[in-house]
């Protein structure tokens, strides 16, 4: 379940600005399962941001709406 700021900013804002939060929670939780996703991780963590940027719109966007319905808060 997400963390209870992070569902906070889902609730109180929109998905971009929710990226303020979630981006860098996102890339802390990214760190510490590394060694489990070794491969997703060697890109993520490349200096080519294209793959990160990617990743990071697609799972803010997913988790946003999914804090949203599960606040039932309008998508």
């Amino acid at each position: 379940m997400a963390d209870q700021q992070v569902r906070l900013a889902a609730v109180a804002n929109t998905e971009e600005n929710f990226g303020i939060k979630f981006d860098d929670v996102f890339e802390d939780k990214m760190a510490d399962h590394i060694d489990t996703i070794a491969g997703i991780g060697k890109q993520y963590f490349s200096q080519d941001k294209s793959f990160r940027s990617a990743l990071n719109r697609s799972a803010r966007a997913a988790a946003w709406r999914m804090i949203r319905q599960a606040e039932d808060v309008a998508v």
